[in-house]
């Protein structure tokens, strides 16, 4: 069987953990504490990060890869086959990781950096998110890998206090659908 090494509360592992779990491969999940990494994770993979997926011949140390891996595998049940080389789908993933995830660090972490202007870096997470005008079962109206990928900076940035109020209905709406959902809650559970 195929081994994760992982941290719950890492946004790029609850990708890796969720796409894993959605397309129905079976995985075991090593969690790590990051403040001692186990010796084996540091030798297959010397960055220390999470999350990291290997055996029977497979190792994968990116999320993005990860959740690649999980969908051309298996299509999970009700989502849509989106191509990993849809122009709009690359854009989207190029501005959550460029844009929407400094912001969010920006953001949450705030007093680690010089002169954040927190208005500022809401109206730049929340100009990510007005994007999505679908959002019927997903991002992009019907469910795909892009709600792996994005979901977890999402629920991050909702999680931060006092801007919430901005967010359009929709987007509320999807984020509480999905965070309730079974397969969320399986790979969350502690």
């Amino acid at each position: 069987m195929i081994q994760l090494y992982s941290f719950r509360r890492c946004p790029y592992a609850i990708r890796a953990r969720w796409s894993l779990y959605l397309s129905g491969i079976p995985y075991q999940v090593i969690e790590v504490n990051l403040k001692d990494k186990p010796s084996h994770l540091l030798e297959i993979s010397p960055k220390g990060t999470v999350p990291v997926l290997f055996g029977d011949g497979l190792f994968i140390d990116e999320s993005i890869d990860i959740v690649r891996y999980a969908f051309t595998q298996q299509l999970p049940e009700g989502f849509a086959n989106l191509s990993f080389d849809d122009p709009f789908a690359r854009k989207v993933v190029d501005q959550l990781h460029q844009v929407f995830i400094p912001s969010l660090n920006r953001f949450k972490y705030a007093t680690r950096y010089e002169d954040v202007d927190l208005h500022y870096e809401q109206m730049v997470m929340l100009g990510f998110l007005l994007q999505f005008k679908g959002l019927d079962d997903g991002l992009l109206g019907s469910k795909t890998w892009l709600d792996c990928v994005c979901l977890p900076f999402i629920r991050q940035a909702y999680k931060a206090d006092g801007w919430t109020e901005l967010w359009p209905d929709q987007m509320l709406s999807w984020l509480e659908v999905q965070l309730a959902s079974d397969s969320f809650k399986a790979i969350m559970a502690k």
